[in-house]
């Protein structure tokens, strides 16, 4: 771990850890702030071809697995077990993971198809704030589609640790004596232009420039003796950790007495309702075989999807992984299904009014057959009318005159013109 980011870690960032481990730890810093050189939390894994190790169990491969590993070998229908030790670091370094490291590696395991379920192996006091969301969440987004168990086996998963453990599907002890609990929240302080001051006899000042009035004023005021701020900034912290562990674990709290930062044995924390019970390492690979359930025997027999070849069609699918109980569809999946479920539907909205559009259809035909016939009727008089010659006038008696006078007359006022008797026959045709 390189010293610059440690040593800020420790000194100015909000920690979830447990107080009695911190307390143990202070010599090693101690060495730490005078340049030596220390490890923090597991060692790197340097060659990942041997970093998969195989756990007794006689149905299912169980492999232990670090960010380094080739995932690729691992075999079909596996467990991987992820181990979560020491105190935990957002970023790993030199000499350990981060974790950064380890969501990363989870992330990987539940894309993987030769892997059925997760197990993290879970012995750590805590660590910093900064990190411990991002790990749960990513354990929490995996569990979705693949069930991930946690475990303590000897040791204790407190604060962030606890924090991580809830966010599995279900937590586990695998002796009474192992301590879950110190949900809590608290920073360290020190008076480093003191320190300097008096060890290397450095004067050391800080100079602000005249705008940053609230700049590290949290920390300052704390060093001069009022942590108000800095204990309200803690307690925000504080609520979302109670918050998370609530959420997290449901309605199986059974009581409120684990939010004070103390830790309790096995026990305890199963009649809380902070863990779901005691069982052997075994039970547990078990346990997570049996929450994979079918999956198992639809990675070595697919037949179960063959029954559904339009619906993996829609999906976009070659295959769904079936679980107990049925079958498990992605968000891309659902999304393909969900696109061609609205498509089809445009079209039996479609297909409903082709009906009526048929008839409106028929109708403008038969109209559009009626007026050509009756353009055509037109048509034929017009040719008629302009193939015949208008005259000059015609000769019509005139009332109160004698029989033999007559006026000359335009032939459209004579009745007896040929062309208004053709016009008075059309009318009475219509």
């Amino acid at each position: 771990m390189s010293f610059s980011p440690l040593l800020s870690a420790i000194f100015r960032s909000p920690w979830l850890l447990d107080e009695s481990y911190a307390m143990s730890m202070l010599p090693t810093v101690f060495r730490l702030t005078k340049g030596e050189d220390v490890s923090f939390g597991e060692s790197k894994i340097k060659d990942p071809e041997a970093s998969f190790v195989a756990a007794t169990k006689s149905n299912v491969p169980v492999y232990s697995v670090y960010p380094d590993s080739n995932l690729s070998a691992l075999p079909q229908n596996s467990i991987a077990v992820v181990g979560i030790s020491g105190p935990l670091m957002k970023a790993g370094g030199f000499c350990s993971y981060g974790m950064m490291d380890i969501a990363n590696l989870i992330t990987r395991l539940g894309n993987n198809d030769n892997v059925i379920g997760i197990a993290i192996d879970i012995d750590s006091p805590g660590g910093q704030v900064y990190g411990t969301t991002l790990l749960s969440d990513t354990i929490r987004n995996v569990n979705a589609w693949k069930p991930v168990i946690g475990f303590v086996n000897d040791g204790m998963a407190a604060s962030a640790a606890m924090w991580i453990g809830t966010s599995c599907r279900e937590l586990y002890a695998t002796k009474r004596t192992d301590k879950f609990g110190s949900i809590g929240v608290y920073t360290t302080i020190a008076d480093w232009n003191g320190h300097y001051k008096e060890y290397f006899k450095l004067h050391v000042e800080d100079i602000y420039a005249p705008q940053s009035t609230e700049k590290n004023k949290e920390y300052a005021d704390a060093l001069a003796g009022d942590d108000k701020e800095l204990k309200e900034d803690l307690s925000v912290l504080a609520e979302q950790f109670i918050a998370t562990i609530h959420a997290n674990r449901g309605d199986r709290i059974k009581s409120e007495d684990w939010n004070t930062g103390k830790m309790f044995y096995a026990p305890a924390a199963k009649k809380m309702g902070l863990i779901d019970g005691i069982k052997s390492v075994s039970e547990i690979f078990d346990r997570i075989e049996s929450l994979a359930g079918s999956r198992i025997t639809s990675t070595k027999n697919n037949s179960k999807n063959m029954a559904f070849t339009k619906t993996l069609t829609a999906a976009a699918s070659e295959s769904f992984a079936v679980v107990e109980g049925g079958f498990l569809l992605t968000e891309e999946q659902l999304n393909s299904i969900e696109a061609r479920l609205e498509t089809a539907e445009q079209s039996a909205e479609a297909a409903a009014k082709l009906p009526g559009v048929e008839t409106a259809l028929e109708a403008a035909t038969k109209k559009a057959d009626d007026s050509a016939a009756k353009i055509t009727e037109l048509e034929a008089e017009l040719k008629e009318f302009r193939s015949a010659a208008s005259g000059d006038g015609t000769q019509l008696p005139i009332a109160g005159d004698t029989p033999n006078e007559s006026k000359k007359v335009r032939s459209y006022n004579d009745p007896n013109s040929a062309i208004n008797k053709k016009a008075d026959r059309r009318l009475a045709r219509s």
